[in-house]
């Protein structure tokens, strides 16, 4: 069983250790991106397999940028293929609730794959760009946002 419950830092660093394991490096430490996160303004949630440890298959929320924007994030376990229709029905139902809850009136997105991108597009955003040499290695960088009243 799978259950929406608060974000937790640990959630996060559990996510990171799995990613490690699957040879995924990161271009910012760990603490920097969890702190980013948390930041006062912004909102996230977790998704956990109910097994009796609460082991996160994925967080997601949306990071304060000032003037009621924020940016939409996503982290998954290698393991969410097994899962990927509860994490759909779960993006679903948080974001408009994550984006009422933080007051929320434009919540933006990049992402380095049309994969990601489609599914943005999927959740209601809209394509407003291509970023070259944006990410922090200077991969193209894809922005999507999604307006909330």
């Amino acid at each position: 069983m799978i259950e929406i419950v608060p974000f937790n830092p640990n959630h996060a660093r559990i996510l990171f250790a799995e990613l490690r394991a699957h040879g995924r490096t990161l271009c910012y430490p760990e603490e920097m991106i969890i702190k980013a996160y948390q930041i006062k303004g912004s909102v996230a949630t977790s998704l956990v397999l109910l097994d009796g440890l609460h082991i996160p298959l994925a967080c997601g929320g949306i990071m304060f940028q000032e003037w009621n924007r924020g940016e939409a994030w996503i982290l998954e376990s290698p393991r969410i293929d097994a899962f990927k229709v509860a994490l759909w029905k779960a993006m679903m139902k948080m974001l408009p609730l994550l984006a009422h809850e933080g007051a929320f009136r434009r919540v933006q997105a990049v992402c380095f794959s049309d994969g990601k991108g489609q599914m943005f597009r999927r959740l209601g955003f809209q394509y407003e760009g291509t970023l070259r040499s944006f990410g922090p290695i200077g991969q193209t960088g894809y922005l999507y946002s999604r307006i909330f009243q």
